[in-house]
């Protein structure tokens, strides 16, 4: 992906990096349990 505003977060520091950043679009992309992540990054976002 061409996008000099994109990130690598690690599944350990992901909530981390996220808190950093002012989010208009979040695009999450992975296998296995990327799907543990969807309630806690809903529920930081609804805050």
């Amino acid at each position: 992906m061409k996008n000099p505003g994109k990130v690598l977060a690690s599944k350990a520091n992901v909530l981390e990096v996220l808190k950093t950043k002012q989010i208009d679009v979040l695009m999450t992309l992975g296998a296995g349990d990327i799907d543990t992540f969807v309630t806690p990054i809903k529920n930081w976002l609804s805050q």
